[in-house]
């Protein structure tokens, strides 16, 4: 290589400042600088070169090459990057290659402060008259690898593996200086930007004008700029470059003859949307699979090239470059060339028996161009560097050892800015509580020099493991991308929160500019874009948000939002509200109320479901299956207030069987045995993957913990009544406590609407004052009041043998009930072949237009079926075991049926599950059940004889209690039964 031969090296600053440097008239500061670095250093040295891209890097490297030593150009130290990593890597590579000095500014030097490593400044020179040179001695470089394990590992090329690359390269490319001009901000640390971008162009005359890394980053179009001044003919980028450029543009780009995407995965979703925005010609494009392995080329297409490869549609890379063979071996690309590479510095042979190294990197050959599809090892490429997953992975189980096993490094594609993204999944148990999420991040970022990181701390089982054991990183970055993708799509984007989100962790107060990364800032842009404001490189993230809140777009409209609550109670205990006291409340608040009861699982099972909804729902493949359960979960979300009570919360759940979403997925054979009623949440349960909790295994002692959770984990306070006093001992801190009822069953009793008003009223004054709830004043006015859904959750369990005997007693059913209702029965019907007709009502004006029937499956409503039919009350299971009406049923019939627990692996349960009370406490609550009973029945009585009923229910309380019977449940069915049965007749007649 002769100086006099090497064209111009333009260099581009942040102020738009072009410096030419010309070589040959530099040849007498090259050969100064070659013998003060000979005079201290042996012939084949590797000396360092850590400065920015600049003339003194280039002319230190040719003083290297002229002083007979190695130049190995790397990483400058940058504002987005830990000093300890950087420090950590430098030191890796200096013990590696035993390098004997780096060139480096006062910045290098202080940051390798304490290093064993000499540091020269930029500027050093021998004293004396030096002898001008022209022609170069042979030589070699080194440039550090990708690396597939922790840091990059060297490779070394002699002159002649050089020329020969850039020979058969260039049969590809076809360069000549007469109409060339290559631009480039890439750093020539890495492989694309030294090879492609200087030393190629170099050997072959080409112009070049560069730009630092850092300079673009902070002012990418001045890329599209430079351009258009130098009437640039090449330009090399990763990926995500063509993605933050995909902008329209007014510049004249037609001298381009190549856009070449290489070194990171390429998207033709983003090539598409670069090609649109900028209006350059589609066969300008091309795809370059590269590595340094191979001096840097491997293959190279022209214009993009999509084809099907294992499913999914992949960008071909292109045929094999001249002098490169290719095959594939067990998915994984080999390759071959006369300059490829035979060992890693100080390294064994990698080559096969057949010359060909091994890349890493998974694909196929298709129609004579190479389909790159993933990496072996699962290899992270962020901005053009790789990282090892596993690595991250080390440093995760090292900074919190306790999840180990539990957490995992992931690649996740971020299409907005077209690259992809490392994240850390952790598993935990409180993982909705966990505010270390930024301190980990940072600490990883640390220890392995990502420039973006994202952790999120999730759910019990969300990772997804192979049958060993291991963490299948694929299917769980999957899984997550799902998520993220599922739940934008039920609702809509809030800027304002997304930058919340996104750089939450990062200095509030700081410029964007300072504080962001190139990936953080094309982010930054597009959310900005979205919301129809400018980027302003020098407001700080709270300005940001601040600016996004009162966009138009995102203003609230002009009806006043009123403070939303939401029972969960039973309704019988808030039955007498009415309008009338709500808005005597809301003129207490002096604010607009509205108040909706809403029918759903106690809050064990709610809050399960809600982690289900949220983090697995993505995996189940009809997303309209969730539409009722997203309901009940918006107003949640949307709730200022919740409201619960014991009856809900704790009586009923001690005789009910719960379907509970399963986290693994899988749905149990007894699901099918679970009777509902009409409540819309458990609409399509029959079709989704559902186990069986039994209440009695929610532990009421801990009910209060899982309260506190479910409030933690909507973001929404609750507010608990206490009725029963049988659950006195659970309830001593809740926050209403009428204490009405003796049981919370049948015979429970309203709140007093002013009394349990006045009590919630004085409740959320305080936290109004406080600014736990946040709703502004206006005009007071009832804007909703909604009580009509069901009053308590119910489910019961039905036995499977005598669901059998009855569909063995008959052939042809009326099934009366929601599908998801007893999905056994349709199941069972849909196996043997034998038909039913579906109704939504008993009613004779309903079952008088179906098809013929032999027996009518009750399996939604609870009350009598007044009916000539023979008829199955099978909802009726959980009350009184059930019952058969005009038919030839066998008496011993027992439909009441015993499901067991499902695993707690299977659901979302921090307070575990056991025993819903002890032995004591079990009978506290019986004997409370039994006094209710004999109160029951002594006002019964008392009515029939015209005696002083609550004269008569004193009397009871102080008899000893005693079992509960059922008799005066069944004489009463029996009276009700009998009364329609008269009413009717009165009406026909």
């Amino acid at each position: 290589m002769r100086l006099s031969d090497l064209p111009p090296l333009r260099f581009v600053d942040a102020v738009r400042r072009v410096e030419t440097l010309d070589l040959p008239a530099c040849s007498g500061e090259i050969a100064a600088k070659a013998a003060f670095l000979a005079a201290d250093h042996a012939p084949g040295s590797v000396i360092g070169l850590a400065l920015r891209t600049e003339p003194a890097l280039v002319i230190a490297w040719f003083a290297a090459l002229a002083a007979g030593m190695r130049p190995l150009i790397l990483q400058y130290p940058t504002a987005k990057q830990t000093r300890s990593y950087w420090r950590g890597s430098v030191t890796n590579t200096v013990e590696l290659t035993g390098m004997a000095a780096i060139v480096g500014d006062s910045r290098v030097a202080a940051m390798l402060e304490g290093i064993d490593i000499t540091v020269v400044p930029p500027d050093f020179i021998a004293p004396g008259e030096h002898c001008a040179i022209d022609e170069l001695p042979s030589f070699s470089i080194l440039q550090l690898s990708s690396g597939t394990t922790g840091h990059r590992k060297a490779v070394e090329f002699h002159d002649w593996q050089l020329e020969a690359h850039v020979r058969d390269y260039n049969r590809a490319l076809e360069l000549s200086p007469e109409r060339d001009h290559i631009v480039s901000w890439l750093p020539l640390y890495h492989d694309m930007g030294y090879i492609a971008c200087f030393v190629m162009p170099l050997m072959l005359g080409i112009p070049v004008t560069l730009i630092d890394a850092e300079t673009w980053v902070a002012d990418r179009p001045m890329l599209l700029d430079v351009i258009e001044e130098a009437r640039g003919t090449i330009c090399y980028m990763p990926n995500f470059g063509f993605e933050t450029l995909a902008i329209p543009t007014q510049r004249d780009l037609s001298s381009m003859r190549r856009w070449i995407s290489c070194s990171e995965p390429v998207f033709g979703n983003t090539v598409r949307r670069f090609l649109s925005a900028t209006g350059v010609a589609p066969e300008t494009f091309s795809a370059c699979y590269a590595m340094a392995e191979n001096v840097f080329a491997v293959s190279l297409s022209r214009g993009l090239v999509e084809r099907e490869v294992d499913g999914e549609t992949v960008v071909s890379c292109g045929a094999p470059i001249p002098g490169v063979d290719l095959k594939v071996v067990d998915g994984e690309i080999w390759a071959r060339s006369p300059a490829s590479i035979e060992r890693y510095w100080n390294g064994d042979d990698i080559r096969d028996a057949d010359g060909f190294y091994p890349t890493g990197d998974m694909g196929a050959i298709v129609e004579g161009e190479l389909h790159v599809t993933g990496r072996r090892r699962d290899v992270l490429i962020q901005a053009g560097k790789k990282y090892m997953l596993s690595t991250i992975d080390a440093v995760v189980n090292e900074l919190l050892p306790e999840v180990k096993g539990r957490a995992a490094a992931v690649v996740l594609r971020d299409d907005r800015v077209g690259t992809e993204k490392p994240a850390v999944l952790i598993e935990a148990a409180d993982f909705y509580r966990r505010t270390d999420a930024a301190a980990v991040q940072e600490a990883i970022q640390a220890r392995t020099g990502l420039d973006f990181l994202d952790v999120r701390f999730v759910p019990p089982r969300f990772l997804t493991k192979t049958s060993s054991g291991k963490i299948n990183r694929v299917l769980s970055a999957r899984d997550w991308i799902e998520r993220e993708r599922v739940e934008a799509a039920g609702r809509h984007r809030d800027p304002a929160a997304e930058v919340a989100r996104v750089f939450g962790t990062l200095p509030q107060d700081a410029p964007v500019g300072d504080v962001l990364d190139s990936l953080s800032l094309t982010l930054l842009r597009i959310i900005l874009t979205d919301a129809d404001l400018a980027y302003d490189p020098g407001a700080s993230l709270a300005e940001i948000r601040a600016r996004l809140a009162e966009a138009p777009a995102r203003m609230e409209s002009a009806q006043v939002c009123p403070l939303r609550i939401v029972s969960l109670a039973d309704r019988r205990s808030m039955r007498a509200i009415d309008e009338a006291a709500l808005l005597r409340f809301a003129e207490r608040l002096g604010r607009p109320v509205s108040f909706e009861h809403v029918c759903l699982p106690p809050t064990p099972v709610l809050l399960s479901d809600l982690v289900f909804f949220d983090y697995f729902r993505a995996r189940v493949a009809d997303q309209s299956l969730f539409d009722a359960m997203a309901r009940a979960f918006d107003k949640l979300r949307a709730a200022d207030v919740i409201l619960l009570d014991d009856a809900a919360e704790m009586h009923f759940p001690l005789t009910q069987y719960y379907p509970v979403l399963s986290h693994r997925l899988e749905r149990s054979a007894e699901a099918d045995l679970l009777a509902f009623r009409w409540q819309r949440y458990v609409e399509f349960h029959d079709r989704l993957p559902v186990q069986v909790v039994p209440g009695r295994t929610l532990p009421i002692e801990r009910r209060a913990e899982t309260i506190a959770a479910l409030s933690a984990y909507l973001g929404v306070p609750v507010f608990r009544m206490a009725s029963v006093q049988a659950f006195e001992p659970f309830t001593a801190d809740w926050e209403y406590r009428p204490l009405r009822s003796l049981s919370g069953g049948p015979g429970l009793k309203p709140h007093k609407p002013d009394a349990v008003l006045d009590a919630l009223a004085e409740w959320i004054e305080a936290r109004l004052a406080s600014g736990a709830i946040d709703v502004p004043v206006a005009s007071p006015e009832v804007t909703r009041l909604d009580m009509t859904d069901l009053a308590h959750f119910c489910s019961h369990a039905v036995d499977r043998a005598a669901l059998d005997r009855v569909l063995a007693a008959h052939e042809r059913f009326c099934i009366v009930g929601q599908p998801a209702s007893v999905a056994y029965l349709r199941r069972t019907l849909a196996e043997q072949g034998r038909g039913w007709v579906e109704a939504p009502s008993y009613h004779p004006a309903v079952l008088d237009t179906l098809p013929p029937f032999d027996c009518i499956l009750s399996c939604g409503p609870t009350g009598l079926i007044d009916t000539d039919r023979p008829a199955v009350a099978v909802m009726g299971a959980g009350w009184g075991g059930g019952r058969a009406i005009n038919g030839t049923l066998p008496p011993d019939i027992e439909l009441r049926g015993k499901l067991p627990a499902a695993d707690l692996a299977e659901w979302y349960a921090p307070t575990g599950a056991g025993d819903a009370l002890s032995p004591e406490q079990h009978r506290a609550v019986q004997a409370g059940k039994a006094q209710a009973v004999m109160i029951r029945t002594a006002k019964r009585e008392a009515r029939e004889r015209g005696a002083d009923v609550r004269d008569a229910a004193r009397a009871a309380t102080r008899q000893p209690p005693s079992t509960p019977q059922r008799r005066p449940h069944a004489e009463r069915r029996k009276a009700r039964r009998r009364a329609m049965r008269r009413a009717e007749r009165r009406a026909a007649e």
